[in-house]
């Protein structure tokens, strides 16, 4: 059984999301470039964190203290340059879809490869982004996979 901890929660993400059969690369936190070095490309990366307060409920009742943590993990997928709006598109959407399909088939009990007492939910949304390379200066076209994690 893994630990479940922040970095493994992001490495298990960009592990499973890596097997999208149009990426030429995916990036975890700590292996981020500053430009765009090979399309399509995949960043993760947490952004934020929280936990519940303890409580007398159930989930105390033995003894054992666990506190439920929430995550939120950004999946940034660069599809290509930004050039012309429908190719852009037409090279975006099946993207999208096949990490879409990727976070579909995570049915659980477990979740990323963890088990269902180390992740017990999670949800995600995605939106249409422009993104500028700080490292090169171009404009890309992608979307966010924004993920959260819910932990016990």
């Amino acid at each position: 059984m893994t630990t479940v901890t922040l970095d493994s929660i992001v490495d298990a993400i960009e592990t499973t999301l890596s097997a999208a059969a149009s990426l030429q690369r995916s990036q975890t936190y700590d292996e981020l470039s500053e430009g765009i070095p090979d399309l399509p490309l995949l960043q993760v990366w947490p952004v934020s964190g929280n936990t519940d307060a303890i409580s007398t409920n159930d989930r105390t009742s033995f003894g054992g203290v666990r506190r439920v943590g929430f995550y939120t993990i950004h999946a940034d997928a660069y599809a290509q340059q930004r050039a012309h709006l429908g190719e852009d598109m037409a090279k975006l959407v099946p993207l999208i879809t096949e990490i879409e399909t990727i976070l579909e088939a995570q049915t659980g009990p477990q979740y990323f490869g963890f088990d269902s007492t180390q992740i017990k939910s999670f949800r995600w949304r995605w939106e249409h982004v422009t993104f500028t390379s700080e490292g090169d200066n171009y404009k890309y076209v992608g979307a966010r996979f924004v993920i959260y994690v819910w932990t016990f």
